[in-house]
C-alpha cells in the first residue's frame, strides 16, 4: 500500500484537486492499494469527505491545535498504513502515473526521486545535473536540490526516528532535514528519469519567507550537530553549510529584488515605450531571450499588445516545456524583427552574441531598468530621451 500524506492549512480549496489526482493514480497503480491521509492543520476549519464516493482508503484528521508543517507530517504518519509514503503539499501536482512509475523504480532502495517541472521548465539541466546534485555530498556542501517532498516516494521503515522525534519549530526545512537524516543512516536514493511532478510558482518569495527558511535551516543544523548525526569530515562540512546556504539565499534575494524592481517600476512602461517608438510600427515578431519568470512575463505582455512572440532563446532550451518553442542560440530561427533579453547577469555578453546571430535590434531589460530607476531623479521627458539613446 502507498499512503499519500497531505498536510492542509486553509486548504479546503485544494481538496477536490488532491482527491482527483489520487483517484487517477489509483486507476494506474496496477493493483497497488492506496490510502490518502489528509491532516487539516487549521483548527478554524473542518474538512469532511464522503468516503463512499472513492475506491481508495481515506483518513481525515482535523487538528485541535496547529502543529506546523513538520508536526503535521509526523502526526499524519502515525495514521499511515502503507509500506510506501508520499508527502505531498496541498498545491502539488503529480502525473496520473506517478505512483505506478515510482513504485516500479524504487526496487530495493529506500527512496525514489523523480524529475520535475518547476515554473514551466524542467528543473534539472546541463548546468544543474540530476545525477550530480541528488547526492549526500551536494546536500552537505551546498543546499537542498529536491524542490519538494512530492518528488520522493520513500519506504515508511526508512524514515529515521530522529526526524520524527525532533519537530522543527520553524517551518521550511523539514524535508531537507529528512533527506539528510536518511543519508546519514546510509539509506539508498535512486533516481527516476520520468517527469512526474510539477511545482507551481505563483509569485516571488519574500525576504520574510527567506528569513523563516534560514531560521528553519539553522534549527535543522543545530539538531544534526547536537545529535552527532554525521561524523568526521562530514560533520565539518555540516558546520560550514550555513555559509553556503546564506550565500545561496542572498543570491536569490538579489534576483528577486531585480525582478520586483521591473514590476514595481513598470514593465508595462518599458515595453509600451519600445512599442511607441519602434515595435508597434516596424516589429511584428519579437523573440525573448531567457524563459524564466521574467521572460515568461515579457512573453505575456507582448502577446497582450498583439505582438507575435514565435520563440524563446535559452541555453537550456531542450529542458523547456512552454507554450511556444525554445531554441538555443545556435539553433534558433532568424526570421524575427527584434529580440529582448530578460534579466540576466551576463546580458552584455549575451547581447553581443545575439547581435552576431541576428540582423535585428537587440534590447536589454537590464538597461531599460537602469533608465527607469533614474526616473526618481530626472524629469519624465529626460527619461524618455535616455531610453531612446540605449
Amino acid at each position: 500500500m502507498v499512503s499519500v500524506i497531505v498536510p492542509l492549512f486553509r486548504g479546503k480549496k485544494y481538496v477536490g484537486q488532491i482527491l482527483e489526482q489520487i483517484e487517477k493514480n489509483n486507476a494506474y497503480a496496477c493493483g497497488m492499494e492506496m490510502q490518502l491521509v489528509l491532516y487539516n492543520d487549521c483548527p478554524d476549519e473542518t474538512i469532511k469527505i464522503d468516503h463512499a464516493e472513492y475506491n481508495f482508503a481515506i483518513k481525515v484528521i482535523n487538528a485541535v491545535e496547529n502543529a506546523g508543517i513538520h508536526g503535521a507530517r509526523v502526526n499524519a504518519l502515525r495514521h499511515a498504513a502503507g509500506e510506501y509514503i508520499l508527502f505531498l503539499d496541498q498545491d502539488d501536482v503529480i502525473r496520473d502515473n506517478y505512483i505506478e512509475s515510482q513504485c516500479k523504480n524504487i526496487g530495493n532502495a529506500d527512496a525514489s526521486v523523480c524529475r520535475l517541472i518547476n515554473g514551466k521548465r524542467l528543473h534539472y539541466t546541463d548546468s544543474f545535473r540530476f545525477e550530480e546534485v541528488i547526492t549526500r555530498e551536494f546536500m552537505l556542501n551546498h543546499w537542498c536540490p529536491i524542490i519538494s517532498p512530492g518528488q520522493v516516494l520513500l519506504r515508511k521503515e526508512a524514515i529515521p526516528n530522529i526526524w520524527e522525534e525532533n519537530i522543527l519549530v520553524n517551518n521550511g526545512a523539514d524535508d531537507y532535514f529528512l533527506w539528510l537524516c536518511m543519508m546519514a543512516e546510509g539509506k539508498q536514493f535512486v533516481l527516476n528519469q520520468e517527469v512526474l511532478f510539477e511545482h507551481m510558482i505563483t509569485g516571488f518569495n519574500t525576504s520574510e519567507n527567506t528569513n523563516l527558511m534560514m531560521d528553519s535551516e539553522q534549527e535543522m543544523i543545530r539538531i544534526l550537530l547536537s545529535r552527532h548525526v554525521f561524523s568526521g569530515k562530514e560533520e565539518l562540512e555540516l558546520q560550514r553549510l550555513p555559509d553556503s546556504l546564506r550565500r545561496t539565499h542572498v543570491t536569490m534575494l538579489t534576483r528577486y529584488k531585480e525582478a520586483y524592481a521591473v514590476y514595481d517600476t513598470g514593465m508595462n512602461f518599458i515595453i509600451r515605450d519600445i512599442s511607441r517608438r519602434e515595435i508597434g510600427q516596424k516589429m511584428k515578431k519579437i523573440a525573448v531571450y531567457g524563459a524564466g519568470v521574467t521572460g515568461q512575463s515579457l512573453f505575456k505582455l507582448l502577446q497582450s499588445m498583439g505582438i507575435e512572440v514565435p520563440f524563446y532563446v535559452d541555453r537550456n532550451a531542450r529542458y523547456m516545456t512552454l507554450d511556444i518553442p525554445a531554441y538555443t542560440l545556435e539553433d534558433s530561427p532568424q526570421d524575427i524583427d527584434g529580440i529582448i533579453i530578460s534579466l540576466n547577469r551576463e546580458s552584455g555578453q549575451i547581447k553581443a552574441s545575439l547581435q552576431e546571430r541576428f540582423d535585428c535590434p537587440v534590447y536589454q531589460l537590464r538597461e531599460a531598468l537602469t533608465c527607469v530607476n533614474e526616473a526618481v531623479r530626472v524629469p519624465a521627458k529626460d527619461l524618455v530621451t535616455a531610453w531612446e539613446n540605449i
